[in-house]
Order: C-alpha cells, then sequence, then structure tokens
C-alpha cells in the first residue's frame, strides 16, 4: 500500500513537472511570436509606403506576398494558444452580414483565379445575416477560399454557396483537388497536421484550419468533410452556423477587405521557356515551393540553362530526357513523393546518372542531415536561409572543378592514345624510336618513367608534363630524379643523348 502511494506521489510531481516545462516551452513560443509582431508590423508598413511612393514591382509582391506568410504564421501561432487557453479572439456581440463579407473576399479571389485559370462557380444568397464578429467570419471565408484554390489544379472548378433555411446557415466551399482520405478527416483539424499533396509548396503551418475550427465551435457551429478519392476527386467543406433574421434598419457591420491579389499569398508559377544554349551549363533544380523556384529560375537562367523540377518524381523524369547535358543537381530535402535523400539514392544507385553531382539546399540541416547528405555523395550543402550570392558561388566552384576533372582525363587519355600510336608507328617507320623503347626497357623504366622521359625529350617543362599527365609537378620532378639515377645522367642533354630520342 504505502509502495503504491509512494508511485503515485511520484508520477504526480513528475507530470506536475513535465506540464510544467510544457508551459514554459508554450510561453517562450507565445513570447516569441508576440516580440516577432511588433517588427514584422514595422517592415509591413514601410514596405506600403515605399510601394505607395515609388512604384510596385515584381521583386516587390514577392517580398509582400511571403511577408504576409510570416505574418499570418506568427499570428495564428498566438491566435491557436489564445483559444486553446479559452480566451476569445473576437467580440461576437455584432451583426454581420455574410453575404457582404463574401462578396468582397469574392471580389478579391476572382482577379487572382482570372490569372490561374480557375473557374469560381457561386450561388449565394442575399442578405443573409448573423451574430458574430466580422473579423471571425472573414477569417473563415479566406482560409477556405485559400485552401480550395490552392488545391485545385490551374484551370479546375471551385464551387462556393451560401444559403439560409430556417435557423441555419449553411456556407460550402468544393474544390477539384485530390481530395482527402476518409480517415484524415479529422485529423487536418489537428494543429500543424499537413497533408501530403502535389502542391504541398502551398501549404502553411496546418494552424488555418483547427483556427477556423474553433472559432466555428465558439459560435456553436459545426464544420465538416465531404471527401472520398476512391469515389471521386474534390473536396467539400462545409460550415453550419446559426442565422438570424432582423429587420431591415437594423445595422450590420462589414470589414474592409484590401483589394489586393498579393494579399491572398498565392504565387503562380512564372518560368519563361528559354532557348537552350550550346555554351552554357546544365543544371537541374528540385524545389516544391513555388516562389523560390521562380527566384532561382530567375537568378540562374542568365549563366546557366535552368530546368526545374517539384519533387523527386518529377526530376527523375526530367534526368533520364536529358541525361548527357545535365551537370549539377540542386535539391531541397523535404518534397512530396521522393524526397531529395530519396531522389540521390536513386540516382547514386543507376550507372548512368551516378556521375552527377548534388548540391543541396534546405531549412532541414541538422547535423544528421549534412551527415546523409554526405553519405549519399552531395557535393555541398547550403542551410536556408541562404545568400543568393554564396549559392551562385558554389555553383560555379563545382561546376569550374567539375570541368577541370573532365579535361584531366580527357587529356590524359589522349595522351595515353597518342603516346601508345606514336609507339606503334615509330616501331614499323624509324629505327631512332625503336632505340628508344629498347633503351628504356634496358635502364628498367616504368611506363609512367617512359611517357615522362619521351615528353622531356621532346622539351616540356616539369609543368606541362604534370598537366599532360594530370599529376602534381612536385611528381613530376620525383620522376625525372628517379630516371635520372637509373640512367644515371645529370642533365636532360645527357638523358636525350643516352635514351636515343
Amino acid at each position: 500500500m504505502n509502495w503504491n502511494s509512494t508511485l503515485q506521489a511520484e508520477v504526480e510531481k513528475r507530470t506536475h513537472e513535465l506540464n510544467k516545462i510544457t508551459e514554459q516551452r508554450t510561453n517562450t513560443l507565445i513570447n516569441l511570436a508576440h516580440e516577432t509582431k511588433t517588427p514584422l508590423t514595422l517592415i509591413d508598413n514601410y514596405l506600403d509606403e515605399y510601394i505607395i511612393k515609388y512604384g510596385d514591382a515584381d521583386e516587390l509582391s514577392i517580398v509582400k506576398r511571403n511577408l504576409g506568410k510570416i505574418i499570418t504564421d506568427i499570428s495564428n501561432i498566438f491566435d491557436l494558444e489564445r483559444l486553446n487557453r479559452g480566451l476569445s479572439l473576437y467580440n461576437h456581440n455584432q451583426v454581420t452580414d455574410f453575404t457582404e463579407l463574401l462578396n468582397d473576399n469574392l471580389a478579391l479571389f476572382t482577379i487572382y483565379c482570372e490569372g490561374n485559370g480557375t473557374k469560381l462557380v457561386t450561388q449565394i444568397q442575399g442578405n443573409v445575416l448573423m451574430k458574430a464578429d466580422p473579423l471571425a467570419i472573414n477569417r473563415i471565408i479566406t482560409n477556405l477560399l485559400k485552401n480550395a484554390i490552392k488545391f485545385s489544379p490551374g484551370g479546375g472548378t471551385v464551387e462556393i454557396e451560401l444559403k439560409h433555411e430556417g435557423d441555419e446557415i449553411s456556407f460550402s466551399v468544393r474544390d477539384a483537388g485530390i481530395g482527402i482520405p476518409i480517415e484524415l478527416h479529422k485529423k487536418i483539424f489537428q494543429p500543424y497536421f499537413q497533408l501530403t499533396n502535389t502542391k504541398a509548396s502551398n501549404q502553411g503551418m496546418g494552424l488555418g484550419l483547427p483556427i477556423v475550427k474553433k472559432v466555428i465551435e465558439e459560435l456553436n457551429g459545426s464544420i465538416s468533410i465531404e471527401s472520398d478519392p476512391r469515389k471521386a476527386k474534390g473536396t467539400k467543406m462545409i460550415v453550419s452556423i446559426r442565422g438570424l433574421v432582423l429587420p431591415t434598419n437594423i445595422r450590420t457591420v462589414v470589414p474592409i477587405v484590401r483589394r489586393k491579389v498579393m494579399d491572398i499569398g498565392i504565387e503562380n508559377l512564372n518560368l519563361k521557356e528559354e532557348p537552350y544554349d550550346e555554351k552554357k551549363k546544365t543544371i537541374l533544380i528540385v524545389e516544391d515551393n513555388v516562389s523560390m523556384a521562380n527566384y532561382l529560375h530567375r537568378k540562374l537562367k542568365d549563366k546557366y540553362n535552368v530546368n526545374v523540377a517539384f519533387d523527386g518524381n518529377a526530376a527523375l523524369e526530367a534526368i533520364q530526357l536529358s541525361i548527357s547535358s545535365i551537370e549539377l543537381i540542386i535539391t531541397d530535402i523535404m518534397m512530396d513523393k521522393v524526397d531529395g535523400f530519396n531522389l540521390a539514392k536513386i540516382v547514386s544507385e543507376d550507372v548512368n546518372i551516378a556521375h552527377i553531382p548534388f548540391l543541396f539546399v534546405s531549412a532541414k540541416a541538422t547535423s544528421k542531415d549534412k551527415l546523409q547528405a554526405l553519405k549519399l555523395g552531395a557535393i555541398g550543402f547550403i542551410e536556408k536561409p541562404f545568400s543568393i550570392e554564396e549559392l551562385m558561388q558554389q555553383i560555379e566552384a563545382i561546376l569550374s572543378h567539375l570541368e577541370k576533372q573532365k579535361k584531366a582525363i580527357l587529356s590524359k587519355a589522349f595522351d595515353r592514345l597518342s603516346l601508345m600510336n606514336g609507339h606503334d608507328i615509330r616501331q614499323n617507320q624509324t629505327q631512332e624510336v625503336d632505340g628508344f623503347a629498347e633503351n628504356c626497357r634496358i635502364y628498367k623504366l616504368t611506363d609512367r618513367e617512359k611517357d615522362i622521359a619521351r615528353l622531356i625529350c621532346e622539351g616540356k617543362r616539369y609543368k606541362d608534363i604534370g598537366e599532360k599527365l594530370s599529376i602534381a609537378e612536385s611528381t613530376v620532378a620525383k620522376h625525372i630524379q628517379n630516371i635520372f639515377q637509373k640512367v644515371d645522367v645529370s642533365n636532360k642533354i645527357e638523358l636525350i643523348k643516352k635514351l636515343g630520342a
């Protein structure tokens, strides 16, 4: 009995300690998120002022879009923890016009979809009212619309419906994506859970849907999923919330939605096809983040032929199509389907493509990751975030080194062939060369010493001989010293006379 009491007390003590540690870590994370909000807000506002003053540009749009993503992720961390602690984010003691909010957002998303080829099909009932904070409803709308557009292939259709029947409002969004397996329907509402998808680069931290679910539950509503990839493509998200019918003289609240396409946080693939240039080296970039792929392609295309693949499978297809031209593979590690490590392993085991070197560029950069990359034969590893100048210098150094290796191997092969052919021809044509070969045999010169002796007799310098035979100049000097000792001479003139070259 005493033993059980002691054990129970120890378990409770340890549990209390673990809970305290967890709370400390959570508080640290929340403090970090909170402290980060201020500098991000300043950067965002100063960037807006700069754009207003000097005009927009593609580069600034990319900066603005990715800054917005960071702000959203930080805000989501902060907001989720507040909700987990039972603290409300919103004042729901307001009357909101769901219809107006949805139409305002659709005006923003339609601009993007027109360029992306995604079709929006809407069925929206007018004057749909409810008692809720308009910012909360806006968060539900934007999250579900963003997800539907992100995971629908270009040219697909996104269906949006809003209706008020009896006391209930039903808001649904159906995408044209691959669907969500039934066993994952509950998991997608868990914090930090992310679906594996061919558009994984568009996913955030996996906090959007968990927050949406908590906000909906705060309004005594529910969110459900209709999706089964085994039967059909697409996913339908359905939100059910209690509606409200009011006299027409009651004022409703609609927040202003900024009409800027960059606020959507989605970037289209923008890889302008460049003509192949035989004078340029060809590199393959394997990167599943659209923004990063666009950036690397834009920065490298002037100096190299650049191919882009969005996962390991696509990379393998690209390699098979261009085995003879690809000279370097630059790849991320964390990707859908075949990741960077598996890609390197597959390539290393194929004799036809095993010669292609790898340079890893990844945020997954622990010592274990770097060691794994080296074991797979990686020629370099750059950690994200990185300097583009550093990356370009790495690429140039790698390709330059490979070019020197190729030249050395070819030079050695040609020299060998030339020496062999020259030896045979001279044996048939002149007694002089017969004498050289015979004298080398008499003085017991090795094949390497014979090659060096012949080049000495041709008047080549130590440096030239080293480059010809792909050996160090100091090694040439040692061989020549051995040759002089074997032939018993002290200079080149005496050597030429004795060997009869």
